[in-house]
């Protein structure tokens, strides 16, 4: 395991002039907001890797974090939350060893441990919301098994059209596993094994591909030219070298995106990097594929979870459905109208419900009191009034359905069968598909009676974890 040399100031302090060298032991990322959460005003992001420090704030990279008072003084507290490593040495064993106590902190803070996927995350309180204060990542073997970049990779003819000239292009684009990208009339997915997937929105489904096509005119030449960064317009290849910036990324990504034509045709409305991650929104003379639109949304995520991304898209719905069951289930009425109304749903419809009820995002009461969000179907959450509170269903489905008065095996097994046969081929050479499967196949079918509440309560975890 790496260890690196990470200095930390008090420079965002009044008269703040102390340094302090950290040693992390192992890659590691630094930051005061979460990944996906908007950057506060003085952001930080620090991400140490292979003895680097990519590190990112307000003020620029000038080789160390800036820190509050604050926060310099609560990082090094940390590094000593355990006496498994010297004071200033901030490794994973710190995380799972530190407390408030330890740290000094008090009701107005709040933390939260991963120790498994190596985050701990420690929130500070504003009324009845929690902000994001420090979040320290480490890479564990878990995330190394997921995300790392693996040696394989996709070559695919990429087709793409040249704006305002209507030349057509075909050069082959190498990009690395794991990778996501994502455009206005298109998602595509890299998995860990090279093999390339495009997102079908009409099926809802993830369709094997043998190239990029089919990409609406801005967005291949948005693509095309962070790969070809260097304007040679012959084959390319899309990887993690494309986010270094010469400049400032948003002024930058313009003379990118223009090197082709002989005026400008792009505009940049925001772009920043984050990680391995680039996200930007361009504007051009010209409309986005079959819209009025001239705004160009593009992601590229490199080293991404891609099977979380995949499960996101295609099981985006279905809070509707996993709600009717319920209280279909919970309310005063015949087995045989519970029945129906599962087995009415399609084997896709049948799944995205139980992603929602299976990982308890049914809303069961909204009486009492405190806050939150009302999942309300279709990826979306709806927000609660601070006088209310949602309390989720406690079961899953089929424990539920177990439950229900004349409902057992006979009747739960086709529908578990019905739904392992519509489990996506990505899915089916994960190691929780495999355990589900186990279970599933080790059930007496030949006894008609009800599940024991192990094995039932087993397969709704099972199903839960697949495709939460």
């Amino acid at each position: 395991m790496t260890d690196t040399k990470l200095v930390i100031t008090n420079k965002y302090s009044n008269n703040g002039n102390s340094s302090t060298p950290i040693i992390i032991n192992g890659n590691c990322k630094i930051s005061n907001y979460k990944p996906g959460e908007a950057k506060p005003e003085y952001f930080i992001f620090a991400d140490i890797k292979n003895g680097k420090c990519d590190i990112q704030q307000k003020n620029g990279n000038k080789g160390a974090i800036d820190f509050s008072n604050e926060k310099y003084k609560l990082v090094q507290k940390i590094a000593a939350a355990s006496n498994a490593d010297g004071k200033t040495v901030l490794s994973l064993q710190d995380l799972n060893d530190m407390d408030k106590k330890k740290l000094g902190l008090d009701d107005t803070f709040v933390i939260k441990k991963d120790i498994p996927a190596g985050v701990a995350s420690i929130y500070k309180k504003a009324g009845n919301k929690l902000t994001t204060y420090l979040r320290i990542d480490f890479e564990t073997k878990n995330d190394t098994n997921l995300t790392t970049e693996s040696t394989n990779y996709a070559t695919l003819p990429f087709i793409r059209r040249e704006l305002g000239y209507g030349n057509e292009y075909e050069n082959k684009m190498k990009i690395p596993a794991n990778t996501m990208i994502d455009t206005p009339t298109g998602s595509y997915i890299i998995d860990g094994k090279g093999k390339a997937f495009k997102f079908n929105a009409n099926t809802k489904k993830w369709d094997s591909i043998s190239s990029i096509e089919g990409m609406d005119v801005v967005s291949s030449k948005v693509i095309a030219s962070i790969a070809d960064n260097a304007g040679s317009n012959t084959d390319m290849t899309l990887n993690k070298a494309d986010l270094k910036f010469k400049k400032e990324a948003t002024k930058d990504v313009v003379d990118r995106f223009n090197y082709y034509n002989a005026k400008p045709a792009y505009w940049s409305n925001w772009c920043k990097v984050e990680g391995n991650t680039l996200e930007c929104e361009i504007e051009s003379v010209f409309k986005i594929a079959n819209t009025k639109n001239t705004k160009c949304h593009i992601k590229v995520a490199f080293d991404t979870d891609v099977h979380k991304y995949m499960k996101e898209k295609e099981f985006s719905g279905g809070g509707a459905n996993a709600e009717k069951i319920y209280k279909q289930i919970s309310g005063p009425s015949l087995n045989k109208n519970t029945l129906k109304l599962v087995n009415g749903l399609s084997a896709s419809e049948l799944l995205e419900a139980i992603r929602v009820y299976n990982n308890h995002r049914v809303v069961t009461d909204v009486k009492t009191s405190s806050m939150g969000e009302r999942y309300s179907g279709n990826g979306t959450f709806t927000s609660i009034g601070v006088d209310e509170t949602p309390v989720y269903n406690e079961n899953g489905m089929f424990k539920d359905l177990n439950d229900e008065w004349g409902i057992g095996k006979k009747d739960i097994l086709p529908i578990i069968d019905k739904l392992m046969k519509e489990i996506p081929a990505y899915l089916k050479d994960t190691s929780t598909y495999k355990e589900l499967q186990k279970v599933i196949n080790s059930v007496d079918r030949k006894k008609d009676n009800d599940f024991d509440d192990a094995t039932i309560q087993k397969i709704d975890l099972l199903f839960g974890k697949l495709l939460g």
